[in-house]
């Protein structure tokens, strides 16, 4: 089959020369209508021909212009692929500006779902059904040892802080008195803080102290580290812990406060902490985000 792309591309040049050479051809016989047709009839093509070179040219560069956009997303692409394999402690602000060009310059390019799909793959995205796709934010380890959410976070150069949501006393009751070692009638502080890394919610804890090992504790107190509230203002320091670690999911509260959707993974932390004497000085209910933890034991043979 012939080749009829050149024809197709070049049917207004072909349809001119044939008007212009009837026109010659008509004086050339000296047709009565000759004079007065070639004239207007070679205007036409002249306006004609100048009309179609121009709108070729704006096609051309239009296509010259998506052209080096798609080599420059994909370059983009490339760049942002490699960043986010190999620095994989900032993975976070690497991927947002580079999907956020990507989206804003051309949405609906394959690349962009080639680079979805392998990241998404990676760890680096979660795709959420019905809400759109995310960066994963890097998850925390958390060590198997007996240290506070401050002090983890110091070691990892974040700032840790906590909201103190809210303190009240109540009478310990048959449960938490068995937990903290006191009397079911023995008052106890019940403190629900929220904890916070770089200021990003990543759990919320509810925590259970008999009233006497923090007399008149204020809810400032508790926006830092409360191991360090008992050594510096109490004097007291934590000798040793019991804690149990469990999957569950976040119900509505927890879901509102850590900024997540509702059923969640989360790890459930209890920690129950004794002194010297073994004096028992907390039990604290904890919620962590199972998108930004991940539990690690170190082991050894027995």
């Amino acid at each position: 089959m012939r080749d009829t792309g050149w024809l197709r591309r070049n049917r207004l040049e072909v349809v001119g020369a044939v008007l212009a050479a009837l026109a010659i051809a008509a004086v050339a016989v000296d047709f009565e209508w000759a004079e007065e047709l070639v004239i207007p009839l070679v205007l036409a093509i002249f306006v004609g021909m100048v009309w179609h070179s121009r709108r070729r040219q704006t096609a051309l560069a239009e296509v010259q212009g998506l052209a080096e956009m798609r080599a420059s997303l994909l370059d983009r692409q490339a760049s942002f692929l490699h960043d986010a394999s190999h620095e994989l402690r900032t993975p976070v602000t690497i991927a947002r500006g580079h999907l956020e060009l990507l989206r804003r310059e051309q949405p609906d390019a394959p690349e962009l779902e080639v680079a979805l799909d392998e990241l998404a793959r990676e760890g680096y995205l979660v795709r959420r059904r019905g809400s759109g796709t995310y960066v994963q934010q890097p998850k925390i380890s958390q060590q198997l040892t007996m240290t506070s959410f401050s002090e983890d976070m110091r070691r990892r150069g974040m700032v840790a802080s906590s909201e103190t949501l809210s303190l009240r006393r109540e009478l310990a009751g048959a449960r938490l008195g068995r937990f903290l070692n006191v009397s079911p009638g023995e008052e106890i502080v019940v403190v629900k803080r929220l904890r916070l890394a770089d200021g990003v919610s990543m759990a919320i804890e509810t925590l259970h102290i008999p009233a006497s090992v923090v007399p008149g504790v204020q809810p400032r107190d508790l926006e830092g580290s409360f191991y360090e509230l008992l050594h510096d203002r109490y004097g007291i320091e934590i000798a040793t812990a019991t804690q149990t670690i469990e999957p569950t999911v976040t119900n509505e509260e927890e879901s509102a406060a850590l900024g997540v959707p509702l059923h969640s993974p989360a790890f459930l932390f209890e920690r129950t902490s004794r002194d010297r004497t073994e004096r028992t000085l907390e039990f604290v209910h904890s919620i962590y985000r199972g998108d930004r933890y991940q539990i690690v034991s170190e082991l050894t043979p027995s």
